[in-house]
């Protein structure tokens, strides 16, 4: 008989962290309210964008780290390098 697993945070792989975290923020955050979205000036391999609520979301596809637009970062997909956000990383901000 399996004993049965009890799933605890420290244990979820880190992809599913960072989900459930954007889960909540989702839900909690008033800046990620609103349809309209704003494109902001971004590298020719990364986008930037604005929801009408204010919350920022930034990609950085290329293979140099990119300047974040100003803001607190909520969430990012990895760690920020001197404040950049590095190649293959997504980060929120408000």
């Amino acid at each position: 008989m399996m004993a049965d697993v009890l799933w605890t945070a420290n244990r979820l792989p880190e992809a599913e962290r960072h989900l459930r975290r954007a889960i909540e923020l989702r839900h909690s955050r008033p800046e990620f309210s609103g349809a309209v979205i704003e494109w902001l000036e971004s590298p020719a391999d990364g986008l930037t964008f604005r929801v009408s609520g204010g919350a920022v979301c930034a990609l950085n596809a290329g293979a140099r780290s990119m300047v974040l637009p100003e803001g607190e970062v909520l969430l990012a997909s990895g760690e920020l390098v001197d404040g950049k956000l590095p190649p293959n990383t997504a980060s929120w901000l408000v």
